[in-house]
């Protein structure tokens, strides 16, 4: 393992719940997967499915209000569609209502268009006449018509296909719009240019008595001809349980010889019996109540009115479909295969969402399928039992489609921004994926790669060692496998995700449904996989338990305990949950004691720690936010153990509900429950301390947005650690029990470094933190009313018991890691660096002066403001990069505020952000003023070349900054700053507008820059340190993670020093996650610098 520098990561800001402004939009950094960064975007694409069966005119389902089911479904799509805007395109298939009973395909009512007020009138006409006319035989067909062909035909439209049933179309009441040759070949809604919008199919279904009819075997000829898997998928199964009432309604008005005739008086109570399931009939003889007795041989009878009330139960098996039912197949092919769209190779997924409509009698076989629909079909189920319900499952739908189609505009998916740990040869990747219907349980995972030779340079490799990076996507190629992945079989099939995990490696021989390769799908394979199949590799890579089978721990006072119902006093449910159990039996198989598919949570900003022990191996720790903090064995990927802090105990159960949904800033009001701001736990990154035998180790892991405590774990044995103490405030929101002079402590953003100070101990080491993030800083304004600031110190605590040793005052919140230099290289850090919120730098003394550098004791540290922006808005959210000359320091830093990164926040219109390198004197002090950095400091915004005066120490200039909307409005810094060969490395990101026939962005823009330290001049695509361009683009747009430089590393048998995280200074295609080698450019001495590579 190459020993890097401790590393403080800077984290970005998401809302803290030490209170923002409730009437000022609250934002963090997630925002930009909802797609929201650019200016535009495509429509979804929704076609509703209609089930115009008589089934929707049952009387026996007593369907409430007055009027028939199918009128209610008129009436509730009717309902919604007034409420939409030209933002959805919207459009209606029905039944082919002509034609014999064997022409059973669809026909387009209305075609998919935008909600324009017009377009809404017209779609409203049809759904009135539909409503006016619900019994005729134009509306409706045969009850026992099977979904299959309708559900073919759905696929043919999208596709712009022939129709099933041309011949049987009514035309008088088809749109011809949907049309390209009336009524034989539909017109596709999907061309080339918007093939990234997303699809959809609302199915409403209306059950009949007998259940769902099969379809036959050309229907499944047609699935297999195209590709579709025609495997029949397994249905729930219900217990079915009918309850009869019966009511006396009175006599019939006239006497009759025999119950039998007396069958004719029934018509007397015709309307009171419609009211019921099953009618009326004949009871046995009454008393007379007429005016005249009753003939001899003769009686008045009784009438009953009878309901049945159909109740089904979920037994949580499954049966396999033999009759077979095709619809679900179908749900299953267009979302998991696409459709075809002319121009473009690129086959759009179709997700399909159902609405079961029914009242006193649903049947269990109808319900079964229309579930399978929804899950195969990667949407959801809902049950319907009157007009308001459906309405009600149409806004949610519809809810859930919006989020989807923002969220997931790209292809690619997110790398978080403190994911990489390069150690040995050895990279780990920290992985997650946004839930795409804006639920707040999110996948992740931890994958391991290498770096490999690629011609003259290096490139990431995976396990095989091939080369792992798609430079189309800058993500994982889709035949890439990580390390400690394997093979699972079809594991992945039929699970209904969004979006579908099947693997696009067509060379492998592997099922596609199959972990292995793992690609750029964040679920599958490494850790998670790991713990899915038992936890004990290599044996259960091959021959899966499938057993819940975790070491995890728990703070008990001032120890670990294992964390159970009685170490919790959480339920059992909730315990077994955490553990990794399928409580909420998301296989589908009812093995609810087994693993669950969602057993690891995302790892968003929380960088992997690789610990090398030696002979004992490399251990990596980091946090997830599904509650844990993990320690994973590097060799074979299996988790030593996991601790879930119990600050989290009251946020865990919002996890396995998975509800309330995430408040992103697009989401629809009105939603129930209230969505909320994502939860995180362990999301912050760990500081390490590790002796020369790393017989002592421990690691500090922090929670960002998570809560504002420190935890230090003692893992000097990585298998069996201990709790060595914990510091700051356990609750979120107030200041109840806080550790002794901690109190002002903000979420715990700042990666604790940890350093032996020699004014302090040379053999007892401490630790310096940022005191955090404030929440106020969500506020969506250049100038967030922050108050009394949580966060706004600097603290200097002991190593072995967490107590207070120094605290230093700032003006707004420090959430950047501190970064520190030594300036004598004794190996122990003599001034520490820090940059808070509102823009200001502040120096740490912990020696007399730079030249004579005599320790001084903790009571006569020193602290005082050394440079400040000038307002406007530039935020400081990650440490500088610091580089130690000749009594100077060279503090690079860039301004942006990470946590707001859409075209919609007040960073795009407000700010203009700032690069900025200065150089501070050692010999000031707090007598000194502190320099403007936007007027001491020299513009270079102008891009300079090698002759620009340079910034030398012994120069008059102070230093020099660059304006960063030279690439376009609203760019800001997303990352720390790294000092190499000379220049400097950061990131932006930017909003922008998609680019048109393209499925990558609303990502934004990132862009890399390497700069020359000294002047700015660009770095990239020159042989020198100057000339050339400054910044080049990253594929994939996003926020990149920081870059992270190691050296040393062993690359086919050959040292070498690499950055991981900055554009090729080459000007070649960049992807984030790829390396490069990089050449010393400068051979004079350097001073030692503890430098900051932060979090996102």
């Amino acid at each position: 393992m190459i020993p890097l520098p401790p590393h403080f990561l800077p984290r970005l800001g998401l809302s803290l719940a030490l209170a923002a402004p409730s009437s000022i939009a609250l934002a963090e950094d997630i925002d930009i997967f909802t797609g929201a960064s650019a200016g535009s975007s495509i429509n979804p694409r929704i076609l509703i499915v209609l089930d115009n069966t008589a089934n929707w005119s049952r009387q026996s389902q007593q369907w409430p209000g007055g009027i028939q089911q199918g009128q209610s479904e008129a009436n509730a799509i009717k309902t919604v569609v007034s409420t939409l805007n030209g933002t959805v395109n919207l459009g209606l298939m029905e039944f082919v209502t002509g034609g014999n009973a064997n022409q059973n395909g669809g026909y387009i009512r209305y075609a998919v268009k935008p909600m324009t007020t017009a377009n809404k009138t017209a779609f409203s006409s049809s759904l009135t006449t539909i409503y006016n006319n619900v019994t005729t035989p134009n509306e409706k067909r045969n009850a026992n018509t099977p979904y299959g062909n309708l559900m073919y035909d759905s696929y043919n439209y999208f596709a712009g296909a022939n129709d099933v049933s041309p011949s049987a179309v009514v035309t008088s009441l088809a749109d011809a719009g949907g049309y390209t040759v009336p009524y034989s070949q539909f017109a596709a809604p999907l061309t080339a240019d918007d093939t990234c919008g997303r699809s959809f199919i609302i199915f409403i279904g209306n059950p009949d008595a007998r259940g769902p009819t099969a379809d036959d075997t050309t229907n499944t000829a047609a699935l297999a001809a195209l590709g579709g898997s025609t495997k029949q998928l397994g249905l729930p199964n219900f217990t079915t349980t009918s309850t009869t009432q019966t009511s006396n309604l009175g006599n019939t008005l006239q006497c009759y010889p025999s119950a039998t005739a007396a069958q004719a008086g029934l018509s007397d109570y015709s309307s009171q019996c419609g009211t019921f399931t099953q009618g009326c009939s004949i009871g046995g003889t009454s008393i007379n109540t007429g005016p005249t007795p009753c003939a001899s041989g003769t009686s008045q009878y009784s009438v009953i009115g009878t309901t049945t009330v159909v109740t089904n139960v979920a037994t949580g098996t499954s049966t396999v479909d033999n009759n077979p039912f095709n619809a679900d197949e179908w749900a299953r092919f267009m979302h998991d295969k696409g459709v075809p769209v002319s121009g473009t190779s690129i086959r759009p997924s179709v997700t399909t969402y159902t609405i079961d409509v029914y009242n006193k009698q649903p049947n269990a076989l109808h319900t079964s399928l229309l579930m399978s629909m929804a899950k195969a079909g990667g949407g959801k189920y809902f049950s319907a039992t009157n007009e308001q319900a459906i309405v009600s499952a149409l806004k949610q739908i519809l809810v859930e489609i919006l989020a989807v189609n923002s969220t997931f505009a790209s292809t690619s998916l997110p790398v978080n921004a403190t994911n990489r740990s390069q150690n040995e040869n050895q990279v780990f990747i920290g992985m997650f994926r946004p839930d795409p219907d804006a639920k707040p349980r999110w996948f992740g995972n931890l994958k391991r790669y290498q770096l490999i030779p690629n011609g003259a340079g290096i490139d990431l490799g995976d396990a095989n060692g091939t080369l792992a990076v798609n430079p189309l996507t800058g993500f994982i190629t889709p035949c890439g496998a990580s390390y400690w992945t394997s093979d699972s079989g079809s594991y992945w099939n039929g699970l209904g995700l969004n979006p579908d995990p099947a693997s696009g490696c067509t060379t492998g021989g592997q099922d596609p449904y199959s972990d292995l390769p793992d690609g750029p799908q964040v679920e599958k394979g490494a850790v998670a996989e790991v713990l899915r199949k038992g936890n004990q590799p290599p044996g259960t890579n091959t021959t899966p338990t499938w057993a819940v089978n975790r070491t995890m721990y728990t703070a008990s006072g001032n120890s670990l305990a294992s964390f159970s119902i009685a170490s919790s006093g959480l339920s059992d449910q909730l315990v077994r949950f955490i553990r990794g159990e399928d409580v909420n039996n998301e296989k589908g198989t009812g093995a609810t004691a087994t693993t669950r598919p969602s057993i690891h949570g995302d790892v968003i900003h929380s960088r992997p720690l690789p610990v090398n022990y030696g002979g004992g191996g490399v251990t990596v720790y980091y946090g997830a936010n599904d509650g844990t903090f993990r320690a994973v064995d590097a060799n074979t990927g299996a988790e030593r153990w996991s601790f879930v802090a119990p600050e989290f105990f009251p946020r865990l159960n919002r996890l396995m509900t998975n509800s309330p949904l995430v408040a992103y800033p697009n989401l629809a009001s009105g939603i129930l429950p209230t969505p909320q701001k994502k939860d995180y736990f362990f999301d912050g990154s760990t500081g390490v301390f590790q002796n020369q035998d790393s017989s002592s180790v421990w690691v500090l892991p922090t929670m960002r947005r998570g809560g504002r405590m420190i935890y230090a774990l003692d893992v000097s044995n990585a298998a069996s650690p201990t709790l060595k103490w914990k510091a700051g405030c356990p609750d979120l929101a107030d200041d109840s029990n806080c550790t002794t002079g901690m109190s002002q402590i903000g979420q715990t953003w700042s990666t604790p470094s940890v350093a032996f100070i020699r004014g302090y101990s040379t053999t007892q080491p401490v630790v310096v933190v940022g005191g955090g993030y404030d929440g106020c800083e969500d506020a969506d304004t250049s100038a967030p009313s922050c108050g009394s600031t949580k966060g706004g110190m600097v603290y200097i605590l002991d190593g072995n018991s967490g107590a207070v040793l120094a605290s230093f005052a700032t003006t707004r919140a420090v959430a950047s890691d501190i970064a520190m230099v030594d300036i004598d290289n004794d190996g122990m850090p003599d001034y520490a660096y820090a940059a808070d919120t509102g823009g200001n730098i502040y120096r740490i003394d912990f020696v007399a002066n730079p030249v004579s550098a005599t320790p001084l004791k903790s009571g006569n540290w020193t602290s005082h403001r050394v440079a400040y922006t000038n307002g406007a808005g530039r935020k400081f959210l990650f440490a500088p990069a610091l580089l130690a000359v000749s009594g100077k320091v060279y503090v690079a830093i860039g301004s942006g505020d990470r946590e707001h990164p859409l075209q919609s926040n007040y960073p795009y219109t407000s700010v203009t952000n700032r690069f900025y390198v200065y150089k501070d004197d050692l010999n000031s002090n707090s007598s000194n003023s502190a320099k403007n950095l936007d007027t001491d400091l020299v513009d270079y915004t102008t891009n300079t070349t090698c002759d620009t005066a340079s910034v030398l120490p012994n120069s008059s200039l102070n230093g020099w900054f660059m304006n960063l909307n030279q690439f376009g409005q609203g760019e800001q810094v997303v990352t720390s700053a790294l000092i190499a060969s000379g220049m400097v490395t950061f990131s932006t990101n930017r909003p922008v507008p998609p680019a048109s026939g393209t499925c990558s962005t609303a990502l934004g823009k990132a862009e890399g820059y390497w700069v020359n330290l000294f002047n700015g001049s660009g770095g990239i695509d020159t042989a020198g340190t100057c000339n050339g361009i400054r910044a080049s683009e990253f594929v994939g747009g996003g926020l990149p993670p920081s870059p992270v430089m190691a050296t040393g590393v062993p690359v086919n048998g050959r040292p070498v020093s690499v950055v991981i995280g900055a554009v090729q200074r080459d000007g070649t295609t960049s992807a984030a996650i790829s390396p490069q080698k990089v050449r010393p450019a400068i051979a004079s001495k350097r001073k030692q610098v503890y430098s900051t590579v932060s979090g996102q």
